[in-house]
């Protein structure tokens, strides 16, 4: 599998890539295919959210929870910056500052925004009084403050990870006097150039009894692409370095004035209402980058959706052409269906006279059973008449048995008179018989018929509407019936 990570601006894919790589196979892979050292982080960015991944991650598994929405999902690849060290370990140039600003623009898309905004002339321009007066009432501070210059004030790595707030609030806590704190997930003010004894300020002073330099107020960091924790400071703004607590007491203490101390009180005054201003300025700053973020975001679905429309029509104009394809084809089987209309038509002619020809035969039929029935209704009559003859013999006989001699004559007759009716039995059993066979062939024609209407109702079976068929089935039954 293939994954693409975005390498200082360009787009770089990393193959073999499965569910067991983790984030540090991949850094590696990267670092020996550009044949860069360093520290580097991979970060998972998915739409306006980012997060850091460890090098025990899994991106894979991480492509694979999110589904259908991993399309969205970006990998950067970024390099680590150092940790923060003391403005005074460095000599006074501006390379240290140009470095961090170079990894804060490649860092964060959003950091020329800040970049205007921390831009000399523009502060100067928003704030001009305030710095006019600052730098007046600083020039008399000599014997109490030094001057640096704005390239070696801040030598802090940048705000991208919330590790490296927490190791500049671990520095704000190892001096002796009351330090500013920071939380782990507070980002200082871009702007704001703290008064620094080694590592720290001091919050008051003997001799003014006021606050010194109070920290802005902290706030939750924003995502690593929408505003850099620390830019180096203009060049009109310089950062005041305090000396340790001790040291200016004692130096107020001997040789002090009283309007040095009133100066020094307005010059802090001035400088945390410029600080406020810059805070202020900074917040909107986010939060106005935050929109543009939100509606870039916005931009990008509304191109995803008018994409997907765009295939959507794409996909409806062909399958438009697919139907004015297939209506063109069915132009022949228009043709084909006046055809079978007319078999149709045909074909009902034919039923109907093979109805008609059913109709003829079932009255037949009916009428050679009427005569069967009269003709067995008289086969019974006749044995009935031969039983009571039979019977009324026995008697006679018995009588005549006494009367033999008397009646001889009277038993030729009567035997006479019953071979006339042996004979007309064997007659009408002779008749009889040849019905019968009458009544075989008889039915021999109708189940004919019947096969010749089956071979028929099979072969229209296609093209016969249901209510005909229905009739025919209908017919067939009550010809059962009927037999």
């Amino acid at each position: 599998m293939e994954l693409k990570v975005w390498v200082e601006g360009l787009q770089k894919i990393v193959s073999g890539v499965t569910e067991s790589t983790t984030c540090q196979d991949i850094v590696f892979a990267l670092a020996h295919a550009t044949g860069k050292t360093g520290r580097y982080t991979l970060i998972e960015r998915f739409r306006n959210n980012e997060r850091l991944l460890t090098p025990q991650d899994h991106p894979i598994k991480e492509l694979l929870k999110l589904g259908e929405y991993a399309n969205e999902v970006h990998f950067i690849l970024q390099r680590s910056l150092q940790s923060a060290t003391p403005p005074s370990s460095h000599p006074t140039g501006g390379s240290p500052s140009q470095n961090i600003t170079q990894s804060q623009s490649q860092s964060s898309p959003s950091y020329a925004n800040y970049k205007d905004y921390h831009n000399p002339t523009r502060k100067q321009s928003l704030f001009p009084n305030d710095l006019d007066s600052s730098s007046s009432q600083h020039s008399s501070l000599n014997s109490h403050v030094s001057m640096r210059s704005s390239s070696t004030s801040r030598e802090e790595k940048s705000g991208s990870r919330p590790s490296s707030y927490h190791q500049d609030g671990k520095m704000a806590m190892s001096n002796n006097t009351t330090p500013t704190s920071t939380s782990q997930h507070s980002i200082p003010s871009p702007t704001s150039a703290p008064l620094l004894n080694g590592t720290t300020s001091p919050r008051k002073s003997d001799g003014g009894g006021g606050c010194l330099l109070s920290p802005p107020p902290y706030r939750e960091p924003p995502p690593p692409t929408q505003s850099p924790a620390r830019v180096s400071p203009p060049t009109s703004l310089t950062t005041i370095r305090v000396k340790p607590k001790k040291i200016f007491m004692k130096d107020l203490n001997g040789g002090t004035s009283t309007s040095q101390a009133h100066q020094y009180k307005e010059l802090v005054r001035l400088i945390n209402l410029q600080r406020d201003k810059l805070s202020s300025q900074q917040m909107e700053l986010t939060r106005y980058d935050a929109e543009i973020m939100f509606w870039e975001g916005k931009t990008r679905e509304q191109q995803h959706q008018m994409e997907y429309i765009a295939e959507e029509s794409l996909k409806i104009e062909a399958v438009g052409r697919h139907t004015e394809q297939a209506i063109k084809n069915l132009g022949s089987v228009e043709e084909e269906h006046e055809i079978v209309r007319q078999q149709e038509k045909t074909l009902e002619s034919e039923i109907t006279l093979l109805r008609s020809k059913l109709a003829n035969c079932e009255t037949e039929l009916l009428q050679c059973k009427n005569k069967i029935r009269l003709l067995m209704e008289e086969v019974q009559f006749e044995q009935r008449l031969l039983a009571k003859e039979t019977e009324e013999r026995h008697h006679m006989e018995k009588s005549l048995m006494r009367e033999v001699e008397r009646l001889q004559g009277e038993v030729d007759q009567a035997r006479a008179d019953t071979e006339s009716a042996a004979q007309s039995g064997d007659k009408l059993a002779k008749e009889v018989a040849a019905l019968e066979g009458l009544i075989v062939e008889k039915k021999k024609q109708l189940e004919k018929l019947i096969g010749d209407m089956k071979d028929a109702n099979l072969h229209s079976l296609t093209i016969a509407p249901s209510e005909e068929l229905k009739l025919l089935v209908d017919g067939a039954h009550k010809l059962g019936s009927t037999r």
